[in-house]
């Protein structure tokens, strides 16, 4: 099949150079012309051409430190550390804000506080690396002086 020059378009490299290449649009409309499909067939397509990861591990990193609302800055560094970790171990993570509340026991009402949820997604889970994710999520809960800490593995959700 012969393309129009109006469907190419120059990119250039970072090392200068410049190399010509089918245009998203025209590519998109090239493969929509060969035949109608439907949405799941668009996703059958594009899950062919992805990785598959079907797990996932997240930790819920508190804010504040005991029930007393200090040391913000300690709960990010928490967050920044879990997210490193998952970095090494699972190849990323995605770090997100999020409003947290649960009953306290000790005081005896409800406690909310910002939570930062560190999560990973990847293909393989071994039970080594679930052992890692309860000593972190331990660990956690010990630094930041918490009743508990929430994890997450494959949707199931732990307290340790």
């Amino acid at each position: 099949m012969s393309r129009k020059a109006s469907t190419l378009q120059t990119v250039k490299l970072s090392d200068g150079s410049s190399v010509t290449v089918e245009s998203p649009e025209a590519a998109v409309k090239r493969i929509i012309r060969k035949r109608p499909i439907s949405a799941l067939e668009t996703l059958r397509y594009a899950v062919k051409a992805i990785a598959t990861m079907s797990h996932f591990v997240e930790i819920y990193v508190p804010s504040t430190v005991d029930f007393n609302g200090k040391a913000v800055a300690l709960g990010e560094a928490q967050a920044r550390f879990v997210a490193e970790q998952f970095s090494k171990e699972f190849g990323g993570a995605t770090v997100l804000k999020a409003d947290g509340f649960y009953y306290s026991d000790e005081l005896q009402k409800l406690v909310g506080e910002d939570v930062t949820i560190v999560r990973s997604y990847f293909a393989d889970l071994t039970q080594e690396q679930v052992d890692y994710i309860v000593i972190l999520a331990n660990s956690v809960k010990s630094i930041m002086r918490q009743e508990s800490v929430l994890f997450v593995i494959d949707g199931i959700a732990y307290l340790v």
